[in-house]
């Protein structure tokens, strides 16, 4: 099988063509004599920049891949957000209906697009709150290493005193016993 190589353009001008059918992918390329995963290739590349120049919605541009609206980007959810934001209820309904859509998945997304900066200071401050907390647990085990440390210093000290005691008395047994053998030894002499 020979294999056809197309020009961007070409890449282009079959996007447009499949987003503006009404056509499966399947029949799609079936109808053009071209591969699903051709097709596939060049609407990831393109769908956006054509769907755009279309005036397509993102809910038009999402499903140009068989995505259903449960797996819509959050960047595609975010684009039905702002495409609806301006729209009366009848119109934002006329919307719904068109893109299989409810009215309250565009609300919960609203709400999730409203609150995403909420969640991270939430989280931010949960960790600013667990560190914190770790602080703390780090100062108390320094605290207590410290109070280890001064009974250990005072032990040490304590047992250098003794060590110094012991080396006095050996001197000083030293020194008798010395006196006493030179004693001796001046006795035997006479």
């Amino acid at each position: 099988m020979i294999r056809k190589i197309y020009t961007e353009e070409a890449k282009k001008e079959y996007v447009r063509n499949y987003l503006l059918s009404d056509l499966s992918q399947k029949d799609f390329v079936e109808q053009h004599g071209i591969s699903k995963s051709a097709i596939y290739n060049w609407l990831k590349l393109y769908r956006e920049e054509i769907a755009k120049e279309l005036g397509l919605s993102a809910v038009d541009i999402a499903k140009t891949i068989n995505q259903d609206q449960s797996k819509l980007t959050s960047e595609q959810k975010f684009q039905v957000v702002v495409e609806t934001n301006e729209l009366d209820e009848l119109a934002k309904g006329e919307y719904c209906r068109k893109n299989d859509l409810t009215g309250s998945e565009i609300s919960r997304w609203k709400d999730n697009c409203m609150n995403a900066n909420k969640e991270s200071s939430l989280n931010e401050h949960q960790e600013l709150l667990r560190l914190r907390k770790k602080v703390a647990e780090l100062t108390e085990a320094v605290k207590k290493h410290q109070s280890e440390n001064k009974k250990l210093n005072a032990h040490i000290k304590a047992l250098n005193k003794d060590i110094d005691r012991h080396k006095t008395a050996l001197a000083e047994y030293a020194v008798k016993e010395i006196f006493i053998k030179k004693a001796e030894a001046l006795l035997e002499k006479e």
